[in-house]
């Protein structure tokens, strides 16, 4: 019993005396300013988004790397910035890494006064420049006090524009609850296409394109289109 109590003893005297060495040394190091935050790296955000996700991260130059609450910090940046994810380590010695995702705008939201930006999940974006996205005109209020749609089917809608490979060719998708979806292209707002009650995903717009380039092509004035037709304009089963 003896050599066990000194043998435990012996361990905790130099796990102790090592705890000391790197406390000391911690200390010694952030003493010497060596340990403070030199660099702040932003990863995956636009150039015009730095500076507003390091002022939301709280994170200045001189601070204590070792003090910074990560988890803190990167639920500061998630708040307060339009990022999808976010993740913050450190890059001793005086290096603090800021990783985000960025949301992406799926579609203007419209009711014919009011009109919000939002991502495919039904989050409320700030725009920041020209951004190139459909506009879904609907028929109930849009809600410009909500930080998110509490509607899953516009949410769905929302999700589908937002996977659209050619989605930049769409100017307006218009939902009507009666009746289905309307949609407009850009360079083409002579001409209405009906898509009925099918959602405008990629299957669907192969379909509206298919026709629009027919109509170009053969330079033909139509004003309306019903897609789902079997004798719709450039459209074959």
């Amino acid at each position: 019993m003896r050599k066990l109590a000194s043998g435990t003893f012996i361990v905790l005297f130099f796990l102790t005396a090592i705890a000391g060495v790197h406390y000391g040394l911690y200390r010694l190091l952030a003493g010497s300013g060596t340990l403070s935050v030199k660099e702040i790296d932003v990863k995956g955000a636009p150039a015009d988004m730095v500076a507003e996700i390091i002022s939301a991260s709280g994170v200045e130059k001189g601070m204590d790397v070792m003090s910074l609450p990560l988890r803190e910090i990167a639920g500061a940046v998630m708040d307060k910035t339009p990022v999808s994810s976010v993740t913050v380590s450190r890059d001793l010695p005086d290096r603090v890494i800021i990783e985000v995702k960025m949301r992406e705008p799926a579609a203007f939201l419209s009711d014919g006064t009011n009109t919000v930006l939002y991502d495919r999940e039904g989050c409320a974006m700030k725009q920041n420049g020209i951004v190139v996205v459909p506009v879904l005109l609907i028929e109930t209020p849009v809600d410009t006090n909500a930080d998110r749609l509490d509607n899953e089917a516009l949410r769905v809608v929302l999700r589908a524009l937002a996977d659209l490979s050619d989605r930049s060719k769409v100017r307006t998708v218009a939902l009507k609850e009666k009746e289905g979806f309307y949609v407009t292209l850009r360079g083409m707002d002579g001409t209405l296409f009906f898509l009925g009650k099918s959602v405008p995903d990629n299957d669907t717009m192969a379909r509206v394109n298919a026709v629009a380039d027919k109509i170009r092509t053969q330079k033909l004035n139509v004003n309306y289109i019903d897609i789902n037709r079997d004798n719709a304009v450039g459209y074959q089963k």
